[in-house]
């Protein structure tokens, strides 16, 4: 119904198709991180551009055993059994605050965190209780961190454009190089097919 909903890029290659060239060597992400994003939005294409993008883990960060079980792998998804406020969820806000002082206690410098939400609330929520970079998907477009822990937000039903445009949930999961944590609420997410995949890719 709007017409900014649509990109530029979009415009662009619906007029000319034959001037496009998919890029397919990425430089940022694991393999185990990138996997996703591949399968869902470049039809198995996206690979590391190198062996050494590829097999980037928190074990270059930190010693993994001095982390909880659950945040040694590259992806992980955790549910703090929150309630969403508004565009708040206070619960998951202190759930993310614990994982970013794990992953602080570890070893991890604070400037290789970032947090992820899809709210300026939950933005400010969570900035209230962590000291480091915190921000929406469309200002950490462009950016990324060795760490990233996106605070998903929504419980109950997964209302709001955010959740209807894929493509800005995939600039969040994509802003991570060694490690991902995904917080959300898993009956919400598997109401809807797409982030039911990414709970099962999440939980591999």
């Amino acid at each position: 119904e709007n017409p900014l909903t649509q990109s530029l890029f979009e415009r662009l290659y619906e007029q000319y198709p034959d001037a496009s060239v998919m890029l397919t060597d990425q430089f940022r992400m694991s393999q185990r991180i990138q996997s996703f994003a591949s399968s869902e939005f470049y039809d198995g294409a996206l690979r590391p551009a190198s062996g050494d993008v590829a097999a980037q883990s928190v074990a270059e960060l930190v010693d993994p055993t001095s982390l909880p079980a659950e945040l040694r792998d590259g992806v992980a998804f955790i549910d703090p059994d929150g309630e969403r406020v508004g565009n708040t969820n206070p619960i998951e806000a202190d759930r993310v605050a614990e994982i970013v002082e794990r992953y602080i206690s570890a070893g991890v410098d604070p400037d290789d965190i970032g947090v992820i939400a899809p709210f300026r609330a939950q933005v400010a929520e969570i900035s209230r209780r962590v000291d480091v970079t915190v921000d929406t998907v469309d200002r950490f477009q462009g950016s990324s961190k060795e760490i990233i822990v996106l605070s998903v937000v929504a419980t109950g039903e997964l209302d709001g454009p955010l959740f209807a445009d894929h493509r800005r949930i995939n600039v969040a999961l994509t802003r991570a190089k060694k490690g991902l944590v995904v917080v959300g609420d898993r009956a919400a997410l598997s109401s809807e097919p797409f982030y039911e995949r990414l709970l099962a890719w999440a939980d591999q």
